[in-house]
């Protein structure tokens, strides 16, 4: 998920996890965000997580902040994801630092 490079008032942040082996082979995720003056927001390195109910969190490299992504996975971030039910369900967060303008 690349974030914006230019200070916004709003901006709309999207996500997606992609698969060869399950159906959908795509989902997306986004959320809005806006302020009361222009910001910029910074991912901070180290802080990407995977969380599912295989194991409580590791660590997702960086990549996962840029156009191509990192793998994830159910067990370990080998890009293997079980798919059908929800006993295999999982989430990807991450820490960004937002920058306001000064007045």
């Amino acid at each position: 998920m690349p974030l914006p490079t230019v200070a916004m008032r709003k901006m709309r942040l999207e996500a997606a996890i992609s698969t060869a082996n399950a159906k959908p082979r795509i989902i997306y995720d986004a959320v809005g965000l806006a302020g009361e003056r222009p910001f910029t927001l910074t991912f901070v390195r180290g802080s990407g997580r995977t969380i599912t109910n295989a194991e409580r969190e590791r660590p997702v490299s960086d990549a996962v902040a840029t156009e191509r992504g990192a793998l994830i996975g159910f067990e370990r971030n080998d890009g293997r994801v079980s798919s059908g039910d929800d006993g295999s369900a999982g989430w990807v967060s991450m820490i960004v630092r937002v920058r306001m303008r000064p007045r």
